[in-house]
């Protein structure tokens, strides 16, 4: 399959670029990409240039895209488009005007990897480089990750690998810009990169905005992934960050979320009004396993923003499990958070229920058919209150015991559930 796509060369000597890159690994808390594994997956049908079979429906090709990368620590732009032969494009270096061309193959199925929250398809990819005299002047090799079941199967969501020539080589990646992904973003990103860390700035990074919503005051909460692919394998690399900009465009809060991730897991913010002239922060992050066994596991994270910006520490909550097995069995353990009045002063506490529900197949070696038992109902029930001179909720030592905390709980409206 024919496919053209973003393999940008260093600018030539004399020019940004046109030396070599110091190479650096990712920093601890990113994560990377899993190897790729063998898989039995065939490339998208939408970009390959073989004729459809007689009768079949033929695939809609998507118009061209924006694409956003990098060589080594260069920023790069491209624009790739489907044909009927395969995928064309061009790049160029940013801030630059010139454009070179770009050809190349995508080859073996190189396995399914996580990435930025769901599993794509993954191949061996192979591109030249071809400068406006039509002449060949770099290389990469690396994989390509494709959404089949999206509008875009056609064009590749992520690419990463290593670009080299005769006498060169770096670090080299692309990905997809989403539509409508940076109306917002283009005010913030150069704050943003500013105080990327050391690793990310020689790897040019990719900022992508999962969240941006205006807070009290005029700060604005940015919940963005820092990605880039840096040596020593090169392989992808996201970590997800929590971000707060001034009114002035300053940066006044700036931390990353959770642990590595290679998995595919996702982020979801929920804002909850629980505390007066602040913004509650409701982080879950849910990992999704599927196949005979479906399995969901959402960890969970409570911050407050105040109204100059400033970031609570993060309270870590109970974790969720949702999970199925064998036609009648099941796990569910599900987390609701309430706001509850439990000593007459503002603001309202946080109570958090934790109900664990199941059941399980029967031990019965002599039936015909399989069958299942209940499991006992357990429910745990937290209470916590916000220490304002902290800034930050802390157990609530004098709240009523589990049980009456039930009662109080029942009937009522959870403000979030996961």
């Amino acid at each position: 399959m024919v496919i053209l796509a973003a393999c940008a060369p260093p600018p030539a000597s004399g020019q940004p670029g046109g030396r070599p890159v110091a190479r650096a690994a990712a920093g601890p808390a990113l994560r990377a990409a899993a190897p790729p594994q063998a898989a039995s997956a065939a490339p998208p049908q939408a970009a390959s240039a073989a004729p459809a079979a007689a009768g079949a429906p033929v695939p809609t090709l998507p118009s061209s895209a924006d694409f956003e990368g990098g060589v080594g620590p260069y920023p790069i732009s491209l624009r790739l488009q489907a044909t009927a032969q395969g995928i064309e494009g061009s790049y160029r270096y940013l801030p630059r005007v010139q454009e070179l061309r770009l050809s190349g193959t995508v080859g073996d199925p190189g396995g399914n990897y996580g990435y930025i929250g769901y599993s794509d398809p993954a191949f061996q990819c192979t591109f030249e480089e071809r400068a406006p005299s039509g002449k060949v002047t770099g290389t990469f090799e690396g994989i390509c990750a494709f959404a089949t079941e999206s509008a875009t199967a056609a064009l590749p969501l992520l690419a990463y690998g290593t670009w080299r020539n005769d006498t060169d080589e770096h670090p080299f990646w692309f990905r997809l810009i989403e539509k409508g992904e940076h109306v917002l973003a283009p005010r913030f990103r150069s704050v943003l990169l500013k105080h990327a860390r050391t690793a990310e700035r020689q790897c040019a990074p990719s900022l992508r905005f999962d969240d941006i919503k205006a807070l009290p005051g005029g700060s604005t909460l940015l919940l963005y992934e820092l990605g880039t692919a840096c040596e020593p394998s090169p392989l992808w690399v996201e970590q997800p960050w929590l971000g707060v900009v001034d009114a002035q465009g300053r940066l006044t809060a700036n931390l990353p979320l959770g642990d590595e991730d290679g998995d595919g897991a996702s982020i979801s913010p929920r804002y909850l009004d629980v505390i007066p002239g602040s913004t509650a922060l409701l982080l879950t992050r849910t990992r999704v396993g599927h196949g005979n066994h479906p399995v969901s596991d959402a960890a969970a994270w409570l911050y407050v923003l105040d109204a100059r910006g400033r970031v609570s520490p993060a309270l870590p909550l109970p974790s969720s499990h949702h999970s199925s097995c064998c036609t009648c069995m099941f796990r569910d353990m599900s987390v609701s958070l309430h706001a509850l009045d439990l000593d007459g002063a503002a603001p309202d506490e946080l109570v958090v229920s934790e109900v664990n529900r199941g059941r399980d197949l029967d031990n019965n070696p002599a039936a015909t058919q399989p069958s299942c038992h209940d499991l006992p109902t357990t429910e745990k029930i937290t209470a916590y209150r916000f220490n304002e001179k902290a800034r930050r909720y802390e157990p609530h030592r004098a709240a009523p015991a589990e049980p009456a905390l039930g009662k109080l709980v029942q009937g009522k409206k959870p403000l979030a559930t996961y």
